[in-house]
Parts: structure tokens; C-alpha cells; sequence
């Protein structure tokens, strides 16, 4: 499977991340491709922190509200309080 390039994720910056539980986390700033793996930076409690991201991960994306649901891994935003 060919990793999909920084370009094709680009259109998600300035995107709300929203968790599964309907909370928002922060708004994507930037995107990262680090071989495999696409990380998504924002800002998060005033820290930017990056994200991992693929389309098992992404429950909705709502182009209109420019929103994202993302399933978050327990404990995974914890490190930056």
C-alpha cells in the first residue's frame, strides 16, 4: 500500500478535530507524513501537539462545518495535560 502524499490531506487543515464524544480538541494547523503514518498538528490546551490520522480513525467528516470526528486513543491527550 503506496502512502498517500502531505497534498491529499492538505485540504483537512483549518479543520475542528471533534473526539467520538462529540468534544473538540483543537483545529488541524498542519499535516506530517512520517513514512507510513500521517500526523495531523494542533493546538491542544495551548500546546501544539501532533495526532496520528488515517480513515480507520476518521468516524465523519463534515465539510460544511469543517469538522472532523476522530477516534482518539484513551489516554492519548492525557500526555499533554
Amino acid at each position: 500500500m503506496q502512502t498517500e502524499g502531505k497534498d491529499e490531506w492538505a485540504y483537512l487543515i483549518g479543520y475542528q478535530i471533534i473526539s467520538e464524544q462529540n468534544t473538540p480538541i483543537g483545529t488541524i494547523s498542519d499535516i506530517y507524513i512520517n513514512g507510513p503514518q500521517v500526523l495531523i498538528e494542533l493546538s491542544y490546551k495551548n500546546k501544539p501537539i501532533q495526532l496520528p490520522v488515517h480513515q480507520q480513525l476518521i468516524l465523519d467528516v463534515n465539510k460544511d462545518q469543517k469538522t472532523i470526528q476522530l477516534i482518539i486513543a484513551d489516554g492519548l491527550l492525557n500526555i499533554w495535560d
